[in-house]
């Protein structure tokens, strides 16, 4: 083979490569009143000879950047807590973690609220077992007490509920 003939992959002739992109040939001679054509036509005629001898490598680079673009541009996603139908990055997903916590927190005060309840019954229960006599300042202090305990408890349930929204 002559060093001066070169095919491409698909096993053309390399002139006819030129040919078909540039819609000329530039073996044969030709009149142009362009000027810089024929410039043109080498630049064009190196350009695709080391498109043909390195094709392998054009493709593995746009690969590669297309894979670099992926990884750098789209964020990670999980489904979520709360709508499992739903996508969401890291920042929602620890949004929705905070306001779990903070309803786990409103539902832990109302737990608390209601054992402090039972155990004032139950100390006055206890009192009133015994001594074996009903004391009616001690129920009046105990209904109080229950009173005042569930409006505090309450009034912070809903202050935490309010700053953590």
């Amino acid at each position: 083979m002559d060093r001066g003939v070169y095919r491409d992959f698909r096993g053309r002739l390399f002139a006819e490569s030129v040919e078909r992109w540039t819609g000329t040939n530039p073996e044969k001679k030709s009149r142009r009143t362009i000027p810089g054509a024929r410039e043109r036509d080498k630049v064009m005629k190196k350009l695709l000879h080391y498109c043909n001898e390195n094709h392998w490598y054009i493709i593995a680079a746009v690969v590669i950047v297309g894979i670099l673009v992926w990884l750098y541009g789209c964020q990670s996603q999980v489904k979520s807590i709360m709508h499992p139908d739903k996508l969401i990055t890291r920042g929602e997903l620890q949004l929705e973690a905070d306001y779990l916590i903070g309803q786990t927190k409103v539902r832990l005060a109302e737990l608390d609220k209601q054992d402090e309840i039972k155990r004032l019954v139950f100390e006055e229960a206890a009192i009133f077992g015994q001594t074996g006599t009903f004391n009616p300042t001690g129920l009046l202090n105990t209904l109080i007490s229950v009173g005042a305990i569930a409006f505090g408890l309450d009034q912070r349930r809903k202050l935490a509920a309010r700053t953590e929204v």
